[in-house]
């Protein structure tokens, strides 16, 4: 019986594992991607170390992955492939097994794509790790006389916990964010749940997310920026006309079937569909400048010069990663300037992707925002000293903005 169990697991692994293997024809790469297929190599390399101690793992992989391509051909209908990547997650998590091989997200009934988690023992150990730096690095701004708020993202696992599957209830995220907040009030580090902020109920929450992407849309950019701005006036004095921020005052530009992200793009489409995407077009456009030196990026112009619409417009190439055209994705370094408004206050928000999307509403009440990714996995990341920008640039404020703690916070440091 358990020799019939183990081949099961190692089947239905090579199907999902031959369904999702990176395309031989590459599609159009981006920061997104190539993140997402940094991490895919990673989860290889640990499953071919498990496969080395694992006897019956190793023999059965040859004819597992011959019996997978052939049985695979025979299910053309959406249905066999979704219930083929829900029994695979099933069956290994029964199992024991920490990953999911050859994938690394699983399919809820909503049909949103969800990456997964590791259940990693030091949790506890790199969260004290992150925000020390985190502390140390307010502590320092302090000196400056420079303000600080971490703004929490809504990671998408998390909001959408309710609809894993049985089996599939991630505590490691919920226990994280738990022991995340109760060190930044103990160290009295300023924090912005824009979780509880922004959702406004389950309807809201179903629609946060792109289906293949991990990424939030549009209006919850601008919820987000809104939040912000609301906790500025209160809390730091500033005069932000928060009726900016209102629906009611935007034009959508509508890009339909335009969006494959980075979880769906992997998946391809013949398991998941391409997305409508919308951007929210601010009516009273404004004049920006945007400089991002490493792409070459000089422009001035309505709020339209901070998207990207070379990357919407060439319908040729969709299905495309749509996110990022906020900012023209992710960049080492962005200068954003605001010539409409009366406002003198210079920010720098130190970010993740979900940024991406904020920025651009947030710029609407801000002169000037800088944008900085210290994230090494980036082709394009800041390599240069934080606190000698800050120095430079004589910033009324830094804002961290990230879906989850960065396992990068040491790169603050940077001489």
């Amino acid at each position: 019986m358990s020799f019939i169990f183990a081949t099961s697991i190692d089947y239905c692994s090579g199907i999902i594992h031959k369904f999702f293997e990176r395309p031989q024809t590459q599609p159009e790469t981006d920061e997104y991607t190539e993140e997402f297929y940094a991490l895919r190599e990673t989860m290889e390399n640990e499953k071919a170390q498990t496969e080395q101690t694992t006897e019956s793992s190793s023999h059965s992989v040859p004819d597992t992955y011959r019996r997978a391509t052939n049985a695979m051909s025979k299910f053309n209908d959406l249905s066999s492939k979704d219930f083929l990547l829900n029994l695979n997650a099933k069956i290994c998590k029964t199992a024991g097994m920490s990953y999911i091989p050859g994938t690394a997200f699983i399919k809820l009934e909503s049909g949103n794509l969800v990456f997964l988690s590791e259940n990693d023992d030091d949790q506890k150990e790199i969260i004290e790790e992150q925000v020390i730096y985190i502390d140390t690095f307010v502590k320092a701004l302090e000196d400056r006389g420079v303000e600080f708020l971490y703004v929490e993202c809504p990671k998408k696992k998390r909001i959408l916990k309710d609809e894993f599957p049985f089996g599939f209830k991630d505590t490691v995220d919920a226990t994280r964010y738990q022991y995340m907040h109760k060190l930044f009030a103990e160290k009295r580090i300023p924090l912005l749940v824009l979780s509880d902020e922004i959702i406004k109920d389950d309807k809201y929450k179903a629609a946060m997310y792109y289906k293949t992407d991990h990424h939030w849309k549009g209006e919850c950019g601008i919820d987000a920026a809104k939040s912000v701005s609301e906790y500025l006036n209160m809390w730091h004095g500033y005069a932000i006309d928060t009726q900016v921020f209102e629906k009611s005052k935007y034009t959508i530009d509508h890009y339909p079937s335009a969006l494959c992200g980075s979880v769906g793009i992997n998946a391809t489409l013949s398991f998941t569909e391409a997305e409508d995407f919308d951007v929210f077009i601010p009516k009273d456009e404004g004049v920006y400048t945007i400089e991002i030196p490493t792409k070459g990026i000089s422009l001035r112009g309505s709020f339209d010069v901070l998207i990207d619409h070379k990357r919407l417009d060439d319908k040729t190439k969709w299905p495309v990663n749509a996110y990022g055209a906020y900012i023209y994705a992710n960049s080492a370094y962005v200068r954003i300037e605001n010539e409409s408004i009366d406002d003198d206050h210079k920010i720098l928000i130190i970010k993740d992707s979900f940024a991406n999307v904020v920025v651009p509403y947030l710029s609407q009440a801000i002169k000037r925002i800088d944008v900085i990714d210290l994230r090494k996995e980036q082709l394009d990341h800041y390599n240069s000293s934080v606190l000698s920008l800050i120095d430079e640039n004589e910033y009324d404020m830094v804002l961290f903005m990230y879906q989850d703690l960065s396992d990068q916070f040491d790169r603050l440091y940077l001489k």
